[in-house]
């Protein structure tokens, strides 16, 4: 869901570069609602795969592949870092362009040669210039790979601005109410430490979150923490209000005692 997000800019140039272009999306069940929050296609244009369970993955997965086949793609853009699967289901669904990521020499997982746009990936750039340089790629006929050649930066970025519905709005603050947390006009900062169960190397280690949530009320004291997540999350953030907690008490007695000390010298120096 994240990365979709990071896409953003580079759909959006895409759009602005071919403004008839039909975006259709391939993505798990659990992501498509992010692609129509973003307002990037259709609805009828998100083609999901639910994997809940062995059958409903068989089932859907057959299911995309026959719609996928039906809309005879002239161009495939495959924004997945590592994985083969997105790569053979490009190479089978499409003749045309097909553009990736791809680690020529590079250490990384090898995705084989399906691609015709085969792009460096470098992980010392910010995705959302990543993404970009896909679709960049896509414009750019350079004498000999690797692609992307060129530059980008991230004032041409286009950044997107969300703007949520007033009902959506009242319903986060009655949450907020309900939890007794009170808005009275701090900064409210969100927490969200799940980064997907598909993947759990990809998982920040929950003891960084707690030192994240007390360096943040240590530099922003008007900051309020709020840390989301789904039912199935609740266990995680149990553990990380807990060690932030026992964290900031305990950066609370050092702070005392340096305090207690101090006042200890001046009276020392005093005498």
């Amino acid at each position: 869901m994240g990365s979709t997000v990071l896409a953003y800019p580079a759909l959006t140039e895409l759009k602005n570069r071919c403004p008839d272009v039909k975006l259709y999306f391939l993505v798990f069940a659990k992501n498509s609602a992010i692609i129509e929050v973003l307002k990037l296609a259709p609805t009828e244009n998100i083609i999901t795969v639910d994997y809940q369970t062995p059958w409903k993955l068989l089932s859907s997965g057959l299911e995309a592949m026959l719609r996928l086949f039906r809309e005879r793609f002239d161009t495939v853009i495959d924004m997945d870092f590592f994985g083969r699967l997105t790569g053979l289901i490009g190479f089978i669904v499409c003749r045309g362009n097909r553009v990736g990521f791809h680690r020529y020499n590079d250490e990384g997982l090898y995705r084989g040669d399906l691609l015709t746009h085969r792009v460096f990936y470098s992980p010392h750039i910010h995705t959302s210039a990543a993404f970009t340089s896909l679709v960049r790629s896509l414009f750019q006929q350079p004498n000999d790979e690797p692609y992307y050649r060129g530059h980008i930066s991230p004032k041409q970025l286009t950044v997107l601005l969300h703007q949520p519905e007033a009902t959506d709005l009242e319903s986060v603050r009655h949450k907020l109410l309900s939890a007794d947390i009170e808005l009275d006009g701090s900064i409210l900062v969100l927490i969200n430490p799940n980064s997907s169960d598909v993947f759990p190397l990809r998982k920040w280690p929950l003891n960084y979150y707690a030192q994240l949530c007390c360096q943040l009320l240590e530099k922003i004291p008007r900051c309020t923490l709020v840390i989301t997540g789904v039912a199935s999350e609740k266990e995680d953030a149990k553990y990380i209000l807990g060690q932030a907690q026992a964290r900031a008490a305990s950066i609370s007695r050092a702070r005392q005692a340096f305090v207690n000390c101090s006042r200890s010298i001046r009276l020392r120096r005093s005498w």
